[in-house]
């Protein structure tokens, strides 16, 4: 009985198969009864599509681009069933059922197919069983049940059991079992009480050692590096337990040289013998000298900026893979709201931009241990809102290796010294007005500091969880001199109305610290990962132990507005509008001086979709003050906005549009402050890679 009543069915769903395919066009899917999963991750499980829109069509009828329409098969609708109930199943809900329906518009000749779906309540953790693992020393199992990864105060997820299984299998291959693996997973259902009962096996083999390491060279410059340098480079001795995150860590010091044009480090793992297994370094060495001209594109200070570079490498520079790079760029900065008009008009127009020569050695492998030092000289000379800059740098610093798995895994301390350089004209001096007066500024910055990070994303350039922290701190002492020049200096001087003529060649100093801490915060909105909630806060602090708050230097100050910063404005059109007090005149806001307390971050929804476009909507919000005690919660600035995102194999690359829905200098909200050129009520933003 039972199966003729199947035989039926089937005939029953090869009819109407029959009937509508090629026929009527599937037109909506719909799903009601879900409120756990969503109608948009469900509709990624079924095999069934909706029709296109008609424009894709349109465009498939004359080229391969868009879309043929898609027509209605109910022999598809089975598979729809059990491709749903196999994803609740996944996420607890082991009780669901489903049915279905569907309607015809003869006349249209479209279907809807609607599922209706009974979720019932998910089934919660029971037993959670790890076996294969009696075998395995007492510190590493204590240690894997430590770091159990599995919470069972939460219904059964497959994809959290999964992360749990490779957890594991992570602590395993990185303590010497290299064949580690993941047997199989029973999942045992207790009907009576809801529970999932999970038994989990293990396949851990034998325990191995590092017998040597090999070299193999290939390449137009293997003769210029020796074998015993990169055996050095790799940190790996004889007779330690094999480590697979160590190995993947010796990969990238090895990488990051600049050697290799291809390189594999890995484990001959057909040459074991007994406990022992080699490492191979199987790589491809390029030539020593590279010259790379190119077409420059980025977003340094926060601004989209097009130019040119031209980089000299020097590889293995001295020995023991030192790598010597001299870098010169130069480059129009904000291109977004360059002024063409203006350019080729008779006014004396000058570019905003800058040009930067650096000359930079790293060595990845320093005092023999896995840090990675450089030492960098750098003159850069910018042009920002007609004020000239000569910034002259010296910066070393170290960078430590530190395990993924530890809370700060990013350490560099660093020393900078730093001079700055620039003037500005007609000074109100001692209440008397001079005319083409220029005031020389020149500062010294002797800077001690540090980063500390903890990078806990899940991703680089799609985070879907996690959450990633910077911890910058610096201590610095900065002697500032201003030096007045001018025709009629002499005749005030000679006339007694300013007695004492060193009054116009200054000098002092200040010691100050500067802190500034950056966190954010990943949410996901869908199981298929697609769909994200992420939070940036932000917020800086300096402040002087000795000296003036106005002696400390502008590239020491903060700023905001820009393309990963508040995006309703445009790069570093947020900042204090008070005078900053030197002596007996003021330094305007129209020099572009930032403030000492900075206070900022972003929500963030981002929606992935085909693999490498996405869109994102946010809310920007922050400004900054000068000291943390001029702060006021009417002064932040708002910005909302949207913007596109196409993921590249390389980088993601997006386009931000924000607009000022809280201007803090005119007390007004958008709607009080719209412009009639729709234009001029956003700022456009070009970013690689994501606001945060």
């Amino acid at each position: 009985m039972l199966q003729s009543i199947k035989l039926l069915l089937f005939l029953i769903l090869v009819v109407q198969s029959l009937l509508f395919a090629q026929s009527y066009e599937l037109e909506k899917i719909e799903f009601s009864g879900n409120k756990e999963i969503s109608s948009d991750e469900l509709m990624a499980v079924i095999y069934s599509e909706e029709t296109p829109w008609w424009f894709y069509q349109f465009l498939n009828s004359f080229s391969s681009m868009g879309k043929g329409p898609v027509y209605f098969d109910s022999s598809y609708i089975p598979i729809d069933m059990n491709a749903m109930k196999a994803y609740y199943s996944s996420h607890g809900f082991f009780k669901t059922t489903i049915s279905y329906s569907y309607e015809a518009d003869t006349t249209d000749h479209t279907v809807v197919l609607k599922y209706e779906i009974t979720e019932n309540e998910p089934a919660m953790y029971g037993n959670v069983n790890f076996l294969g693992l009696k075998e395995i020393p007492e510190n590493i199992l204590n240690r894997i049940y430590a770091e159990d990864k599995i919470d069972r105060t939460i219904p059964y997820n497959q994809a959290d059991v999964e992360a749990g299984i490779a957890h594991t299998i992570e602590i395993l291959v990185n303590r010497g079992y290299m064949f580690a693996n993941h047997d199989s997973t029973v999942i045992i259902i207790d009907t009576t009480q809801n529970l999932a009962n999970v038994d989990i096996y293990y396949s851990t083999g034998n325990r191995y050692q590092i017998s040597d390491v090999q070299v193999v060279k290939k390449g137009s410059g293997a003769d210029d590096v020796s074998e015993e340098l990169l055996r050095e480079l790799t940190d790996i001795e004889k007779d330690e337990y094999y480590n697979l995150e160590k190995i993947r860590s010796s990969q990238s010091r090895l990488i990051r040289t600049g050697l290799f044009n291809s390189l594999i480090l890995d484990a001959v793992k057909k040459d074991t013998s007994g406990n022992y297994v080699p490492l191979m370094v199987e790589g491809n060495i390029g030539n020593m000298n590279e010259f790379l001209p190119g077409v420059l594109v980025n977003d340094e200070f926060n601004a989209l900026n097009v130019g040119l570079n031209a980089n000299y490498i020097r590889k293995n520079f001295l020995g023991n893979a030192r790598k010597l790079t001299l870098a010169n760029e130069i480059a129009v900065a904000d291109i977004v709201d360059f002024s063409f008009k203006e350019f080729f008009s008779d006014i004396n127009y000058v570019i905003d931009g800058y040009a930067r020569v650096s000359l930079k050695l790293e060595q990845p492998f320093l005092f023999h241990q896995p840090i990675n030092g450089t030492l960098e000289n750098y003159f850069q000379t910018q042009t920002e809102f007609g004020l000239n800059r000569k910034l002259y740098g010296l910066k070393a610093a170290l960078e430590f290796e530190l395990p993924y798995f530890t809370y700060i895994n990013q350490f560099k301390p660093y020393y900078n010294l730093e001079f700055l350089n620039y003037k500005f004209n007609n000074i109100p001096f001692e209440e008397v007005n001079l005319e083409n007066i220029t005031v020389d500024i020149l500062s010294a910055t002797s800077a001690l500091g540090m980063q500390l990070g903890s990078a806990k994303a899940n991703n680089l350039y799609f985070p879907t969880g996690g959450m990633n922290q910077l911890l910058q701190m610096e201590a610095a002492i900065s002697t500032v001199n201003l030096t007045f020049r001018g025709p009629s200096i002499d005749e005030l001087v000679d006339s007694g109305k300013i007695p004492n003529p060193s009054v116009f060649d200054l000098k002092d100093d200040a010691m100050f610290y500067k802190i500034e801490y950056t966190s954010a915060l990943y949410f996901p909105l869908s199981n298929d990962l697609t769909t994200v909630f992420a939070v940036k806060n932000k917020i800086g602090h300096v402040q002087t132990f000795k000296g003036d708050e106005s002696l400390i230097p502008l590239n020491k100050t903060f700023y905001s507005g820009g393309g990963s910063s508040n995006r309703g404005w445009r790069s570093k059109a947020l900042y204090p509008r008070q005078d900053i007090e030197y002596w007996d005149f003021s330094e305007t806001p129209d020099t572009l001086r930032g403030g000492t307390f900075l206070y900022e971050g972003s929500l963030e929804y981002r929606k992935r979709f085909l693999e490498s476009l996405g869109v994102a909507v946010f809310a920007d919000y922050g400004n900054v003050w000068n000291g943390y005690g001029k702060f006021r919660f009417d002064e932040i600035a708002i910005a909302l906005g949207f913007g596109f995102r196409y993921y590249s194999s390389i980088a993601p690359f997006r386009i931000d549009f924000g607009f000022k829905f809280y201007d803090p200098y005119q007390k007004k909200y958008i709607w009080d402050n719209w412009d009639k050129r729709f234009f001029k009520n956003f700022e456009f933003h070009f970013g690689i890679g994501e606001a945060f």
